[in-house]
């Protein structure tokens, strides 16, 4: 009971104190910054290498299939062209 009181005190009193509202933040970020296991330089060149192609692939595959498609859509204008002048 006394802890969940506290807590509301706690809450309250940094309502009232912006300030220290956001130092406390701030502590709390660098904190959790801290905890991050960042990835090695070598280990982000070859994920980013695989991203960078992964999309160069994605993008021709998107072009290849525009240009059958437009390709597709030019052979049945002009079929209907043909047939119906």
């Amino acid at each position: 009971m006394f802890m969940n009181a506290k807590k509301v005190t706690d809450i309250e009193a940094q309502k009232k104190n912006p300030i220290r509202a956001s130092v406390d933040f701030f502590g709390a970020l660098k904190r959790e910054l801290r905890t991050i296991t960042w990835t090695s330089r070598s280990d982000l060149r070859k994920y980013t290498k695989v991203i960078v192609l992964s999309m160069l692939l994605s993008g021709f595959l998107v072009y290849f299939a525009d240009l059958g498609i437009q390709r597709i859509l030019n052979g049945i204008s002009l079929l209907t062209r043909m047939t119906f002048g």
